[in-house]
C-alpha cells in the first residue's frame, strides 16, 4: 500500500522466484495483485498458492471472492 503497490508487487515476485516451493510467497503476491485489481493473474496465483500449500483458507476465500467479482463484471 501506501501508493507503492507496483513496487512492492515487484519485491513480491522476486519472492517467488527465490521461493519457487512456497505457498506462502504466492499467496502474497496473489494479495498484491488483488489489491492492483489485476484480478485475473490473482486468481492464478493463488491457484498456484494452493497447489503449493493444499490448507491455504486465504486462498481458498480469496477465490470465491474473486469469482463474484468476476461474475459481476461480466
Amino acid at each position: 500500500d501506501h501508493g507503492r503497490i507496483n513496487d512492492g508487487i515487484k519485491v513480491l515476485e522476486l519472492n517467488t522466484i527465490e521461493n519457487p516451493k512456497s505457498g506462502n510467497a504466492f499467496d502474497s503476491l496473489a494479495d498484491g495483485y488483488f489489491r492492483n485489481n489485476q484480478f485475473e493473474i490473482s486468481k492464478e496465483t493463488y491457484k498456484k498458492s494452493l497447489e503449493l500449500k493444499p490448507d491455504n483458507t486465504n486462498a481458498k476465500e480469496m477465490l470465491d471472492k474473486i469469482d463474484k467479482l468476476l461474475q459481476q463484471k461480466s
